[in-house]
């Protein structure tokens, strides 16, 4: 019978992850779609290998510490989301369709809380503020002018609902009721003489609640870009084999000096 050699047993399925960017410093945050698989990093830095004089085995120091961030394969053809993880290369011009009147969308009881945003699934091509007609909830009615408020976030305009003169309750549906104007497609441009990046967050997180509200691992990186030729979009052909066009990237992270030292490249929770 054998022996036990270690009594840890600090095991993580494999469950994948959800992927993040932020471009104004973790405020709000921009889903990147589907991923083929989980993602990959590694933390990397530069020791330097100095003998004194008169002194034996010094230890090494460490600088120009970065981490090489691999997501797989994305499967989500998103331009906001190519833009964004570009880095500045990229530029949207989105083309206007035909406008949707009184779409509505409903909140569900247990998805939805005074003063947390519900992004709504339609946006105006314009980037404005779609034009809310009416919420209404299932137990309270319809709302009053201060029941509501609006707010950007990436991703679009969210509702705010607020505990104002009618909704007095969480536990009801609330039905949105609003007017937008989609894009019926994009154009995406890059190509100048020269471009200074921007720098992003990018967040991995495994979520345990259908609300995204709470995970059990979260993965941020604080000042990323996406170094040159790290960006490859491939439209597949037409074979047995090929489910669906995707697009590869690899992320590279650097240290935010803004930060407290020791804290300014990640930060990685998980469970115990």
């Amino acid at each position: 019978m054998g022996v036990y050699q270690t009594p840890l047993t600090a095991n993580k399925s494999a469950q994948g992850v959800a992927m993040e960017i932020s471009t104004d410093a973790g405020s709000n945050w921009l889903d990147c779609g589907v991923l083929g698989d989980g993602y990959e990093w590694v933390n990397d830095y530069s020791a330097n290998e100095v003998e004194h004089g008169n002194a034996e085995n010094p230890d090494s120091v460490a600088k120009n510490q970065k981490i090489t961030v691999t997501p797989s394969e994305l499967r989500t053809w998103n331009s906001t989301v190519m833009a964004a993880v570009a880095s500045g290369l990229f530029t949207i011009e989105t083309i206007a369709g035909t406008p949707v009147a009184g779409a509505t969308q409903t909140a569900t009881s247990g998805n939805w809380s005074f003063d947390t945003g519900i992004l709504l699934d339609g946006q105006n091509s314009s980037g404005l503020v779609p034009t809310i007609n009416s919420v209404t909830g299932s137990v309270d009615g319809a709302g009053a002018a201060d029941d509501w408020t609006t707010v950007k976030a990436q991703g679009g305009w969210m509702l705010v609902p607020l505990d104002g003169t009618n909704f007095t309750t969480e536990t009801q549906d609330l039905v949105i009721d609003y007017d937008y104007t989609p894009a019926s497609g994009s154009y995406i441009y890059s190509g100048s003489s020269s471009n200074v990046l921007t720098p992003y967050q990018v967040k991995f997180t495994h979520y345990t609640d259908v609300a995204r509200t709470a995970f059990d691992y979260q993965h941020i990186i604080y000042r990323v870009f996406i170094p040159a030729g790290a960006m490859t979009l491939t439209k597949k052909g037409d074979l047995s084999g090929n489910d669906y066009d995707t697009w590869t990237i690899s992320l590279v992270g650097y240290t935010d000096s803004a930060r407290d030292s020791g804290k300014q490249l990640f930060r990685l929770y998980q469970d115990v």
